[in-house]
């Protein structure tokens, strides 16, 4: 039953393979990468995964890592940028944020030029054009930005809007 808690983890011991690694908690093991299934987003192309997005990456970016996203179609009704988010998916054409049927909005929004080290990598942005007559599908404002292996698809409005600052 003690395994069975939400603190088993920190109970059972893992090494690395190979000369020098230390001995750590599982708990600290996994507690390296933050996904977004972490915080109960699905991926499953159905669920609205809005809430738990925002939540890990408010979380992530809070805790100064990279947000992870595995394989999936994640549905979302919007989601803040946030200085110095860190994304990464697992592949451009296997990981997937769209948006939510009917939303007429934008999918990722920067609020203001303020926003700063933005990094999205292995990610494909689907702006849902056949249920939504509105909405820009990827808004990044504000300096240092990195888009790597990005796609955006199906924009209602426009794909990708920036105004970088260098």
């Amino acid at each position: 039953s003690l395994l069975a808690s939400s603190s088993g983890s920190s109970l059972v011991g893992f090494i690395q393979s190979g000369t020098g690694a230390v001995a750590r908690t599982v708990q600290d093991k996994a507690r390296d990468i933050i996904s977004v299934k972490d915080f109960g987003a699905k991926g499953d192309g159905v669920a609205d995964d809005t809430a738990a997005i925002n939540a890990a990456n408010t979380a992530a970016t809070s805790a100064g890592k990279s947000l992870r996203w595995p394989a999936g179609t994640y549905i979302s009704s919007g989601i803040p940028v946030i200085s110095g988010m860190s994304w990464v998916g697992e592949s451009e054409s296997s990981t997937i944020i769209k948006l939510k049927n009917g939303t007429n909005a934008g999918l990722i929004t920067s609020a203001t030029s303020l926003m700063h080290d933005v990094s999205i990598r292995n990610l494909r942005f689907d702006g849902n054009s056949a249920n939504n007559t509105a909405g820009d599908t990827l808004v990044i404002k504000g300096s240092r930005p990195l888009l790597h292996d990005v796609i955006v698809v199906n924009s209602a409005g426009t794909g990708i809007t920036t105004d970088w600052l260098q």
